[in-house]
Formats: C-alpha cells, structure tokens, sequence
C-alpha cells in the first residue's frame, strides 16, 4: 500500500512538473491573414516554436475585423500582420511598439522601401501586386489591360475587391487610369465606371475563400485582385492566367509586421520578425507561392516568379496613394453603398 501511495505521490509531481514547465513556455499571439496560413504554419510559425521553445496562437482574419479586436483588446497580441492602410490606422491609434531596428537581424536585406515605411516602426516582410487573374478559355482575346474590363463579355464575368478589403480602393484608381482622371482630382468619373461594371454584371468579393468560391461555383471568370490571393486561387482552380501589371500600371503594396505596444513577449517578437524576413523563410515561402520576397537576396527563375510581385514587377509599379485612401476612406464606403452594390 505504501508503494502504491509513493508511486501515486511520484506521478502527481511528475504531472505538476510538466504543467508546471507547460506553463513557463512562453506564447506569442500572432494576427494575421486566413490565405495559405497551412503553408505559412509549416514553412513559419511550426519551425519557429520548435527553435526557440515556445507556442504560437495564430488569430486569423481580414485587415478590418483584426484591427478591431486590437483595438478592443490591445492586451491580447503581440504581433500583428497588416497591409500599408490598416498600419496607418493603427499607428493613429498607438497601438504599436517603435522598433529598435539593432534587435532586428536581416534588416539591410530587405528592399530599401521596406525596411523602415513607416519610420520607426515594423518592417514590410513582403511587397504585394495588384493585377487581372482570369481564365483565358473564356475570353477571345488575352486580358492585358485594365480597359479590357471593361468590355460587355468581360465585366459580366469579372468579380471586384470589395471598397473595405485591402485593394478596394486600388480599384478607384484603376477606374480613374481608365476614365482617365486622377481620383486625387476629381473621382466622379472614376466611381461611374465602376458602377458601369457593376450595371453591366460585375459582382465583388470580399476576401480569398470568397473569390476561390465564385472561380469553382462558375460565377465569375475574371478578377481584380492581389498577387497572393491570385496565387491561392490558382492553386485551386486549374488554367488560369494571373497578368500581374497591366498596360496601364499597377500598384504595389506591402505588408507589415509589428509588435504591439503591451506585447507582452518583445523579445521573442524581435526574434520572430527577424526570423520571418531571414532568406530561408523568404526563399521558402516564394517557392510555395504565398507571399514574394522582401529580402533582396532571394533569386527567382522567371518560372518561380511567375504571378508574384518581384523584380520588374516591383520596379515599375507605383505606390498606391495612402494619404488620398485614407482621406476618402468613409466617403468612399458610404458611395458605394449608396452608388455601386445596389
């Protein structure tokens, strides 16, 4: 019987120990985007845990809905995922640590437009494209050209961002290069012709899962969309073409990392950044197609390239106009409602 208790007793703190040690491991709680997140956890975040101990907690979802929960609960994140607009909006709001770019290892690798965009803040870990995603097997002639969108067999079959998704308001200026006024100017023309595509059939989607879904279910054949999400939907729907600058231009985003202001894990956060803009990451991840490099070391073949933002596409497409988006921002969702989803 005594053995049986000293045995009991053994188990009991072997249990507590191993509790004890699972509570000691430290947590770094990531928001970020839903899009390849499979392929992100194995190329990222799973090999991360494994080198320095500790346990990822991954909150997924759009720009909007996760800026609002850091909003609503600044305490709950210690690093946060998010495109150039919704940065700004959380830098207004204080929500972010500034950077001490000394503790971040792999700075000077990156474009220079992406090591400080935001100066004193995270760094832009990959630069994103905005382009024509389509099946040619539907349409006569290549769609190469933002104009193209327009024509009655395109725009009946073509899917757009919607306003408050991340190149919702990249739209505005497309439409504006077309009509062939500057938004900053005036944007009337701009919105009619997005309202010209909407008459004629045009319909909008509002993430990645949602756009996948209208390519399967037949709905549209035709897209306006980003190199990373063109990227996921390609991977799932077989012969389509991704044309990544039309005739016209492009624009070029970049996504952030930061750390938030009460993280409560910064120096594993320094390790993390500095582990997500590393070469074996970067290269890894441009392989697999989920996000192009950052990190001016990785060398792609045209081949692997193929629909990302990277090399010629970088240097010839424009930064988008942040200041007039934010401006506009409220005006530009209340014209929409009122205007464009009717």
């Amino acid at each position: 019987m005594k053995k049986l208790v000293a045995l009991f007793l053994v188990l009991s703190l072997a249990l507590s120990l191993t509790a004890a040690l699972a509570e000691d491991v430290p947590t770094l709680t990531i928001s970020t985007w839903a899009a390849n997140i499979d392929t992100l956890t194995e190329n990222v975040f799973a090999p991360f845990e494994a080198a320095n101990n500790c346990k990822i907690v991954l909150d997924t979802g759009n720009n909007a809905a996760r800026l609002g929960k850091l909003q609503e609960n600044p305490d709950a994140y210690d690093i946060v995922y998010f495109s150039d607009l919704y940065v700004k909006r959380a830098l207004e709001q204080d929500l972010f640590l500034p950077i001490d770019q000394s503790r971040i290892e792999g700075l000077d690798d990156l474009y220079d437009f992406c090591k400080d965009p935001n100066f004193g803040y995270g760094p832009g870990y990959t630069v994103t494209g905005f382009g024509i995603l389509y099946n040619p097997a539907e349409f006569d002639a290549p769609l190469t050209s933002w104009a193209s969108l327009w024509e009655n067999d395109v725009a009946a079959n073509l899917a757009l961002p919607d306003i408050t998704v991340t190149s919702g308001p990249y739209m505005i200026e497309v439409a504006g290069k077309v009509a062939g006024v500057n938004p900053a100017e005036d944007d009337d023309p701009a919105f009619a012709k997005i309202k010209e595509l909407s008459e004629n059939g045009a319909i909008f989607y509002s993430g990645s899962a949602d756009l996948i879904a209208k390519f399967e279910q037949g709905e549209v054949a035709a897209a306006v969309c980003q190199d990373f999400d063109a990227s996921t939907i390609r991977s799932a729907v077989e012969g389509l073409e991704y044309v990544i600058v039309p005739e016209e231009g492009s624009y070029l985003g970049i996504n952030q990392v930061n750390i938030t202001k009460n993280s409560q894990n910064v120096d594993l956060a320094y390790k993390f950044i500095s582990r997500l803009i590393s070469y074996d990451v970067q290269y890894k991840d441009a392989l697999d197609k989920v996000e192009a490099p950052a990190n001016v070391n990785v060398v792609l073949t045209a081949e692997e390239a193929d629909g990302m933002c990277y090399g010629d596409a970088v240097k010839i497409s424009d930064a988008p106009n942040w200041a007039l988006y934010s401006e506009k921002n409220n005006a530009w969702i209340e014209r929409y409602n009122e205007e464009i989803y009717q």
